[in-house]
């Protein structure tokens, strides 16, 4: 399924309650070209920084990372730079390491022990 832009929330949402990755496009820090990501994510709100974008926190467990960061902690996309997200087939368990009620947004969803 490909994101429709309009519904962002309901695609974050659905995504995190099914603990489906996603796979999108976003541009990279170093060099701003778009490139592919794929992520597990963890919560979907708005950004508590001042900048109040939607923004999605996860995992990236595939694709490319300007910042060369790995999939042990988690990062932070933005939804309005994302280009073509769309669900994968693959489902994740709950990471022993995630801590809910992320203090670096205003949460509307995330995740939780009972999808």
């Amino acid at each position: 399924m490909l994101l429709d832009k309009t519904n962002s929330q309901d695609f974050w949402c659905e995504a995190i309650r099914q603990r489906r990755e996603v796979r999108f496009w976003y541009p990279s820090s170093s060099t701003g070209q778009l490139v592919e990501r794929v992520v597990r994510p963890l919560a979907y709100g708005r950004r508590r920084d001042g900048r109040h974008q939607m923004t999605v926190r996860c995992y990236q467990v595939g694709g490319q990372s300007g910042s060369g960061g790995g999939s042990e902690v988690p990062r932070t996309f933005a939804t309005d730079l994302m280009d073509r997200p769309e669900y994968l087939d693959t489902t994740f368990e709950i990471p022993d390491t995630y801590t809910p009620n992320d203090t670096d947004l205003d949460v509307v969803c995330e995740l939780s022990d009972t999808p």
